[in-house]
């Protein structure tokens, strides 16, 4: 957004760009008039963002992909907003923005494709640079001192934290959803910046974990792929244990606002000069000289980041160019442990982020740190972190083996650290894994393993029953061979509601091998269907066959499939199928009268008498 912040000379107006991060190439341009308006926000399709007058305020609703304008919707909220958060219901596809401002209002707005409204409008004292942020299912605001969450079905708050001081400025929280625990660092008590960590249980129910304070300044804080926060202040960057706060790594330096944390990069900015910083090791990775950081808006934000693309944003400058663009070219690779390693073969693990260039990623493997052998070349391109797995074979029993990733594109070279593994003898007790339970239903399930005979003739079963005494067995199979294969049992006559435990049972000349022991519980009897989202098969220019998984789970189920070319609004519709029973079975649906060189969404959706579920959303393009 270029901001003209309410001056009306020089034909100066607001602008809303959607632009290609990679080449600047603009996409569309929305331009009005406005006093001091919010930042955009983006989600569902739509493109948000709050425009005021000096007599009325309305949250402006653009089209993502044309950038035109689908509508307006007036709300209670004063000039100088912040961002929209737009959040889209996984299950019943609503859409709804949440908006607030430096006067201490928060809306939660209806988003539907031709019309809005206003759900619920809510006040406190939360600041002005604080982005309304989604914790489960509240919307978590931070002001100095001050605390909120807000239900986000019907705007119910809790004044968590209620501090001795007031005013504006504030904070935006960050999320660990996977943990149930969010950041604020701002003032908590005084005017002493504090990092306090809380565990989230629902709207009315938020614990204080642990705080910190001197690690950290203003802004927010990154959270990293397994959890660990990033924090930036005045002397240094912090790496912190998520689970009690106590520094895990650090780097001196004077630094910046709030860290963006972008496929394996961390990205931290000052009055001179933008820091990149690889994830994995704290090292450097460059340092772009000149910074307009000092410049960024009053919400204390890096910015936007996607796709290894870093966005610093200085839109309060009227009249002027309002953010700049940054990558880190190098491709990111890091070694991961050996799998299925055998006498005589094994499976190398690594991951390779492109970094948005073409980047070619292979293996070097040996005997010592030399290596002298490599694996066969792949081309990756995109701008997240991918698994890459080869198999090697002729190695030999017995022996230690060196081998490390490697990644290269026109940038430069990138090594991954060296790891080790030592293959089997060449013959012995076989090796297994019990692997997790699939296809899980009321009165069924299939048990799976992993086996290598390792070179003699072997007998596999599986054990299972209600207790870790098991008391039943599958059919036992012999298997032979120096290799691992996958194994697999379908069970059924089960009891509705129980646990199960299982493991698999190897045995051969040299001994008996037992896997470790895996549970699973059954359904019950009968409730509302069990979906999954398989992918579309046989796509051409104009049609494709979608697919899907169902258990209508013992009542009678429609079920369909829902498609079209942008989510949550699936256009289209197949013809509902009826099935019955408690076991998994394939769905099908041929569509036609697609258009080439186009991405469709679709999902699977099932509903009985217990209740209506969606699988997960998939793609495909036609060619």
């Amino acid at each position: 957004m270029q901001n003209q912040q309410g001056y009306s000379g020089g034909g100066l107006r607001t602008r809303v760009t959607s632009f290609n991060l990679s080449t600047g190439a603009i996409n569309w341009t929305y331009s009005g008039s406005f006093v001091f308006p919010s930042q955009p926000g983006v989600g569902a399709g739509f493109v948000t963002f709050v425009g005021s007058t000096f007599s009325s305020t309305s949250l402006y609703v653009l089209d993502a992909v044309t950038g035109t304008l689908r509508y307006t919707v007036p709300i209670l909220i004063g000039m100088g907003s912040v961002m929209p958060t737009v959040v889209r219901d996984p299950v019943t596809g609503h859409v709804t923005a949440f908006v607030t401002d430096g006067g201490g209002y928060l809306n939660a707005v209806s988003l539907g494709l031709t019309s809005g409204s206003v759900l619920w409008t809510q006040s406190g004292q939360f600041g002005g640079d604080s982005i309304p942020t989604v914790v489960g299912s509240s919307i978590v605001l931070a002001g100095p001192g001050q605390y909120y969450a807000f239900d986000q079905a019907t705007g119910s708050a809790n004044h968590f934290w209620a501090g001795n001081i007031y005013g504006g400025g504030g904070t935006t929280v960050a999320y660990d959803a996977a943990r149930q625990q969010f950041y604020v660092l701002t003032e908590y008590n005084d005017s002493t910046p504090t990092l306090s960590a809380y565990h989230y249980t629902n709207n009315a129910h938020i614990t204080l974990l642990w705080q910190r304070t001197g690690v950290g300044n203003i802004g927010s804080v990154a959270i990293g792929p397994t959890g660990k926060v990033y924090s930036a202040g005045p002397s240094g960057i912090w790496e912190l244990d998520p689970a009690t706060g106590a520094t895990l790594r650090s780097i001196p330096g004077s630094f910046g606002g709030t860290p963006a944390l972008t496929n394996n990069v961390l990205w931290f900015f000052g009055q001179s000069e933008v820091l990149a910083y690889d994830l994995v090791t704290l090292q450097l990775l460059r340092a772009f000289n000149f910074s307009q950081g000092y410049l960024t808006p009053a919400y204390n934000s890096p910015g936007a980041f996607a796709n290894a693309y870093f966005v610093l944003d200085y839109s309060n400058i009227v009249g002027s160019p309002s953010f700049d663009v940054y990558s880190s070219p190098l491709p990111g690779a890091t070694t991961n442990p050996a799998t299925n390693v055998a006498s005589f073969s094994a499976t190398l693990n690594g991951s390779v982020n492109a970094r948005g260039s073409t980047t070619t990623v292979n293996f070097e493997y040996g005997l010592t740190t030399s290596y002298g052998s490599t694996t066969v070349m792949e081309t990756k391109t995109g701008h997240t972190p991918r698994a890459i797995s080869a198999n090697i074979t002729g190695l030999l029993p017995s022996h230690l083996y060196h081998f490390r990733i490697v990644a290269h594109n026109i940038h430069g070279t990138t090594f991954g650290g060296d790891r080790t593994f030592t293959t089997l003898s060449g013959t012995g007790r076989p090796v297994v894994t019990t692997n997790p339970a699939t296809l899980v239903a009321s009165f069924s399930a299939s048990l799976n393993a992993l086996l290598d005979p390792h070179g003699l003739t072997t007998s596999v079963h599986f054990q299972y029953g209600p207790t870790t005494s098991y008391g039943l067995t599958t059919a036992p199979r012999n298997e032979t061979g120096n290799t691992y294969r996958k194994v697999s049992a379908n069970i059924s006559s089960l009891t509705a509601s129980t646990t199960y435990h299982f493991r698999i049972v190897a045995t051969n000349s040299a001994g008996t091998t037992l896997g470790s022991d895996k549970t699973f519980t059954t359904f019950t009897a009968t409730g509302p269907p069990v979906v999954t989202t398989n992918s579309a098969s046989n796509v051409t220019t104009s049609s494709a066959k979608l697919n899907g998984l169902l258990d209508p789970h013992g009542l009678t189920t429609t079920v369909n499939f829902q498609y079209g070319t942008s989510v949550p609004f699936y256009a289209h519709t197949t013809p509902m199928q009826t099935q019955t029973g408690n076991t998994y079975r394939n769905i099908a649906a041929n569509i036609s009268g697609l258009t080439a060189h186009t991405t469709y969404h679709f999902r699977i959706v099932g509903t009985n008498s217990g209740g209506s579920k969606a699988g997960s959303d998939r793609t495909f393009t036609t060619p």
